[in-house]
């Protein structure tokens, strides 16, 4: 599905997963709601994966930078599985 495609891909690349999707698909409007929130589980994905990195490189340094993105990784997931 979209979403798992939104989701993979951002674990790869966010940005080549944004430029696929968009270009790929024609934005119509009852394909824009799915569309917006694979887009946003790229966005998460990528996310995940920084903090991954940071706690490999800085594991001190962490949770200060851990709390904020997963704060707003968190409000993404809300309004995701709320939204319509």
């Amino acid at each position: 599905s979209l979403l798992i495609q939104g989701f993979l891909g951002g674990i790869v690349s966010s940005t080549g997963t944004f430029l696929r999707l968009c270009s790929r698909h024609r934005i119509q409007e009852n394909e824009l709601h799915p569309l917006s929130q694979s887009l946003l589980l790229a966005m998460t994905a990528m996310l995940f994966e920084c903090l991954l990195i940071i706690y490999a490189l800085e594991p001190d340094r962490f949770l200060p930078i851990a709390t904020p993105v997963l704060i707003q990784t968190g409000l993404i997931l809300f309004f995701i599985s709320h939204s319509r």
